[in-house]
């Protein structure tokens, strides 16, 4: 299997998204002091991920 820029390109911006733009401030802040913090992050950023990847199915990642 290979995999195309274009997916890597949409992968990191998807990555982007669940890293920057969707994570709170105080989930950055605490999610290395806290486990609540960072189980929070951890969902927010994979449902984040999972969404964008899931528009991006099939004409990003070439799959049909």
């Amino acid at each position: 299997m290979t995999i195309s820029i274009p997916f890597l390109i949409w992968l990191t911006f998807a990555h982007y998204v669940g890293d920057w733009v969707v994570q709170t401030r105080w989930q950055a802040e605490n999610k290395a002091k806290s486990l609540w913090a960072l189980s929070c992050h951890v969902a927010t950023y994979t449902a984040t991920m999972w969404y964008l990847l899931a528009c991006a199915e099939p004409c990003v990642t070439g799959f049909t």
